[in-house]
């Protein structure tokens, strides 16, 4: 399951109803996760788990996994709803709390996963944790070896693999339900060819410092899911000692679709879900330093999504169901003027498919693939045409791969999914639709698009609100432009920015000043969370009361208008 945010997320919970419905999941043996696939799989590995566990191998069947999903689809979409990113600051005491060294936003992330997520699950009181998630069947003892438990079994038991992203080796990180860390690297070539510094992992939880032993599910998958520059990295203190301080980031940055964990693991047969978007075309980029930066990223983004997805359909005997975001959709061919074509466009690399092959229009298989990838609120119209898509790519493509037909026992009378509720639209979307899902790209002011009363609304409030204080402050303001400023008082009023920003600098050069100067930075840091968790917590309050619920309320699918004769067309 690849990364990609919520967007991912809610793909992946299409494409496991389509494996259920076919009756595909119970031969699944290892699950690969990265940042959003991380999120999901984790919580659908959970159910799977209380499956197991719950019943013996022989009354397990093919309607147990379709109505887990029904119940994966309802409470997740329903978690998303209350706006994870904005509950990061929600509580004030957390807010503050993230001024201390030891905890951070990627560390509240990860307690909002368990609490949204998978402590519901379980049913526990506290944090769900990683040591715990060994699946043990009735009549079965715990074993490392997952693989000779297998033998016999008709529901197969699954392993879970969260990966994430070493910044101290830029390798992959692992989160298992036994161990976690870098996987040693075996073959000859990375032998001949990884030179670098590897961390060698511990054998197993019980081998590790007593304080890392309880490693909270939600902190992996925090760690999986930690977008550079978005969210700081995850620490794992103390486990390599005054060596080193392991700093984890999200697994994409290493391999976004977690295929390098399953070649490790040497499967037979393998069904990518890739929510990636794809790098979009830019018919002239811009020359400035951080764009040019930022669109060198997605170069490499896309370049080692390639090349692994190469490796697997290049050089890797096996069979293989690709599921992506992108199924269908042609990629243009720019013709210049002297071109034979004249400056026409032709279709170049054609797909063997088109999307209304599997029932979506080709407009909105390529609007689904641009929906932003943040952890904010979804509407349904968003989630459910994504949870939808993924659905219907994953019959098509599950079709025309014979290890899987082979699986295949597909339930027949099975109540349909809710998300089926949007597939006319998908096949014949209403202008309205489409805009909808132009909005979903967009990472602010989604409701201020969305309905053009509230934008002009909110103008006015914003600029009222903007001139406020200086009415009320202008009679203060007249007295202090009347009186004359001494250049101490001048000087004074800029030693306090001045020093904020020497000791960010200094801290930023190297280690030694970052200690030398960590009381200055604490102290700047803890006023600053002070002020953002007692101001942030209200307004963020009156965002998820208000806006919030305005936004998922329009973005309702029954509130739209039914596909008519040509509509859209």
């Amino acid at each position: 399951m690849s990364g990609g945010g919520f967007r991912a997320s809610f793909f992946h919970i299409g494409v496991l109803g389509r494996l259920a419905q076919r009756g595909i999941l119970r031969h699944v043996q290892v699950i690969s996760t990265v940042s959003g696939g991380s999120i999901i799989g984790a919580l659908y590995y959970l159910h799977v788990k209380k499956l197991l566990e719950s019943k013996p191998d022989a009354a397990i069947v093919d309607h147990d996994y379709l109505d887990l999903v029904h119940v994966i689809e309802r409470d997740f979409s329903a978690a998303v709803k209350k706006n994870l990113v904005l509950r990061t600051f929600l509580d004030p005491v957390k807010t503050i709390k993230m001024a201390l060294p030891s905890y951070s936003r990627s560390d509240r992330v990860g307690e909002l996963y368990d609490e949204l997520f998978y402590r519901p699950v379980v049913g526990c009181s506290g944090p769900v944790l990683m040591r715990e998630l060994t699946i043990v069947p009735p009549g079965c003892a715990p074993a490392d070896d997952v693989p000779s438990m297998n033998v016999g079994r008709r529901a197969l038991v699954p392993v879970l693999q969260i990966n994430a992203t070493s910044l101290n080796t830029g390798r992959c990180w692992r989160f298992g339900a036994t161990r976690m860390g870098e996987p040693p690297a075996t073959d000859p070539i990375s032998a001949e060819i990884d030179k670098r510094t590897r961390l060698r992992r511990a054998p197993g939880y019980d081998a590790l410092p007593p304080r890392l032993r309880d490693i909270p599910l939600g902190v992996a998958v925090a760690a999986s899911a930690g977008v550079p520059g978005l969210l700081p990295p995850l620490p794992v203190t103390g486990l390599y000692g005054d060596e080193a301080e392991v700093q984890l980031v999200d697994g994409g940055v290493f391999d976004n679709l977690g295929l390098t964990t399953l070649f490790d693991c040497e499967c037979t047969a393998v069904i990518v879900s890739d929510a990636s978007a794809q790098m979009a075309f830019d018919p002239s980029p811009s020359d400035l330093e951080f764009l040019v930066l930022a669109r060198t990223n997605e170069i490499l983004m896309d370049r080692v999504r390639e090349l692994i997805l190469g490796e697997l359909l290049r050089s890797r005997p096996i069979p293989v169901a690709l599921v992506h975001l992108r199924k269908g959709l042609d990629a243009e061919a720019i013709a210049g003027p002297l071109h034979p074509e004249k400056g026409q466009n032709i279709r170049e690399r054609a797909s063997t498919c088109q999307p209304s092959d599997f029932g979506v229009d080709p407009r909105v298989q390529d609007a689904l693939s641009r929906v932003r990838t943040d952890l904010d609120a979804f509407t349904d119209v968003e989630a459910q045409s994504l949870m939808l898509d993924g659905y219907l790519v994953t019959g098509h493509v599950a079709s025309e791969v014979p290890a899987l037909l082979s699986l295949a026992r597909p339930i027949t009378g099975a109540p349909p999914f809710a998300f089926e509720a949007v597939a006319p639209w998908l096949k014949s979307p209403t202008p309205e639709f489409l805009r909808q899902l132009q909005i979903a790209q967009q990472p602010w002011f989604k409701y201020f698009r969305l309905v053009p009363r509230a934008r002009t609304v909110g103008i006015a409030l914003l600029v009222s609100a903007l001139l406020l204080p200086l009415v009320l402050a202008w009679p203060a303001l007249l007295v202090g432009l009347s009186t004359q400023l001494t250049v101490w008082t001048f000087l004074g009023l800029l030693a306090l920015p001045v020093l904020i920003v020497t000791s960010s600098i200094l801290a930023a050069r190297s280690r030694a000043a970052h200690d030398n100067l960590k009381p200055m930075v604490f102290v700047r840091t803890f006023t600053l969370q002070t002020l953002v968790g007692a101001l942030g917590s209200l307004l963020i309050q009156l965002h998820l009361r208000s806006i919030n619920r305005w936004f998922l309320a329009h973005g309702d699918p029954r509130g739209l208008k039914p596909p008519g004769r040509g509509d859209g067309r």
